[in-house]
């Protein structure tokens, strides 16, 4: 095992930065790649686009409830464990929405899809967590987002493609070649768990290290900072295909490749990110990230008011919605995670779960605001900024709560 103080060989390094990458993005690939195709599926099951839309809702439910059983089989077992039962879950989750002939069969899989692809998040943010020191975490993060933004942009311009010259279930086989491919990956993993903890899977145990993160301010505090701007994302990609393709009338191709408005803002929020978080630090950058969210909401719910309503007066806005966005996604998952060392399965787990739990609840909401301009998206937008603000009081209240706790990286970088 590499010391705090040594430098990791070159190939390792790569290596696990390649498979922290893969795991992110399959999550990406996993969730948006089928959204050019919502017209037709609500077609296909004839169904209505609030039901489609709810599809979503299911993969965040199945990725909310699944985190939970990751984090402590990752600290008993390793991650590598956890990983592999991901990927087969969400192996049988792309098998069942293929062959699916009904809206309630496609909702099964998309619940097993989610519940699958739940694994690399959580085991993306405790393998950081396990090898690199606050500081270099967040920056790895930030590379990690930055990838991440292009899988976002990428998933649903592919999934536009093979909507337009395929069919919508040719999602579900790049879904599933992919994570075979991820599960090849990770046979080649090199275990980064320190020491296993033989309690970790014992309720009592499981239970005391739930409440003590539950209980800690900078841990809760951080978490929302990171997530309510992702329910803004997710509220956005749960109207914009029928906002643009049935208001508008664009294509599933052309709607796809608007997906590069947000890809770029996640990108530039990533440079932002590696440029300026040593000089100002984590506090100070929650504060920018979510000043941008606010002005950005502001912006797109009073156009809307105004009655101006086309392509750019939605995607503007949440150009700068989505880099604020980029900025607190690195910064609330850094600061969450840094304390707590010594769970960083658990962690990564609970911060994961709680994470789409809340945007599995919004989402709930967003399904349902479904409306022929952006003010209803405007005006949800500028909700979750404030709510934003609300969570970064209370990481300000618990700065001084939590402390580290045996905590020796794996790897110095």
């Amino acid at each position: 095992m590499q010391s705090a103080n040594s430098s990791p060989p070159r190939n390792h390094f790569v290596f696990l930065m390649v498979f922290l990458i893969a795991m992110a993005a399959g999550c990406e690939f996993a969730a948006d790649i089928y959204l050019p195709s919502f017209p037709t599926l609500a077609h296909v099951f004839q169904t209505t686009p609030s039901m489609i839309s709810l599809t979503i809702t299911a993969y965040l439910l199945g990725q909310a409830l699944f985190q939970l059983v990751y984090g402590p089989i990752a600290d008993r077992y390793g991650r590598k464990h956890a990983v592999l039962l991901g990927v087969a879950v969400c192996l049988v989750g792309s098998v069942i929405c293929w062959f699916s002939n009904s809206i309630s069969l496609f909702i099964i899989g998309r619940i097993l899809q989610g519940a699958g692809a739940a694994a690399g998040i959580s085991m993306a943010l405790a393998i950081t967590r396990d090898s690199f020191s606050e500081e270099s975490m967040a920056k790895i993060l930030s590379i990690i987002i930055l990838v991440y933004s292009l899988t976002f942009a990428a998933a649903p311009i592919l999934g536009g493609y093979f909507e337009h010259y395929l069919s919508w279930k040719a999602n579900f086989y790049f879904t599933f070649i992919y994570f075979v491919a991820l599960l090849a990956c990770t046979i080649f993993f090199k275990e980064t768990l320190a020491q296993r903890n033989l309690e970790a899977t014992r309720i009592k145990t499981m239970l005391a290290n739930y409440k003590r993160l539950l209980t800690s301010k900078t841990f809760m505090g951080y978490m929302f900072c990171a997530t309510l701007p992702y329910v803004g994302m997710i509220a956005y990609a749960a109207l914009s295909p029928f906002l643009f393709q049935n208001v508008l009338h664009m294509s599933p191709i052309a709607y796809g490749w608007l997906s590069l408005y947000n890809t770029a803002a996640l990108c530039a929020s990533t440079i932002f990110n590696m440029t300026l978080l040593g000089k100002f630090g984590l506090k100070r950058m929650t504060v920018i990230g979510t000043i941008l969210l606010t002005i950005s909401g502001l912006i797109m719910w009073l156009i809307g008011i105004a009655g101006v309503f086309n392509v750019l007066v939605v995607m503007l806005p949440m150009f700068v919605f989505v880099f604020g966005a980029g900025v607190l996604a690195a910064c609330g998952s850094a600061g969450s995670l840094a304390p707590f060392g010594d769970i960083a399965g658990s962690a990564g787990a609970l911060w994961s779960a709680l994470q789409f739990f809340t945007v599995f609840l919004f989402s709930i909401i967003a399904a349902h605001l479904h409306s022929n301009t952006q003010t209803i998206l405007g005006f949800f937008l500028v909700v979750l900024s404030l709510l934003t603000w609300l969570a970064y009081i209370w990481v300000k209240q618990g700065s001084d709560q939590d402390n580290d706790k045996g905590f020796t990286p794996v790897v110095a970088h």
